[in-house]
């Protein structure tokens, strides 16, 4: 009995982990964020619907989720790319990422 009982709580830590990755990476298509760094800092939003995202520094393109990351693809000259999100974050949450550029960002997302 004490083994099953060890193995329900190794799969209920796995779920765990796997939603709240799920979360984080819901959170930001739902409320969107605001991204700093250096002096510099926009909001960026996305439309599920068709897979687009649009910053308000005039960027925009479509995303794509993979797992925890969002995959984004611009319609201008920036480079498309990946960034990897941390795991449980909620609306109002901050953290550090890496950006697509090689930048470390400060991402919060919205409430």
């Amino acid at each position: 009995m004490t083994r099953l009982k060890f193995v329900t709580c190794i799969i209920a830590t796995f779920a765990a982990g796997f939603g709240a990755t799920a979360q984080t990476a819901e959170t930001l298509v739902e409320k969107g964020a605001s991204v700093s760094f250096e002096d510099r800092s926009f909001d960026v939003s996305f439309q599920p619907e068709d897979a687009r995202y649009e910053t308000t520094a005039g960027e925009r393109g479509t995303f794509q989720l993979d797992g925890n990351r969002v995959c984004l693809e611009p319609e201008t000259d920036q480079p498309s790319g990946c960034i990897d999100l941390p795991d449980g974050k909620v609306a109002g949450d901050s953290f550090d990422v890496v950006s697509p550029t090689g930048q470390t960002v400060t991402m919060t997302l919205k409430e």
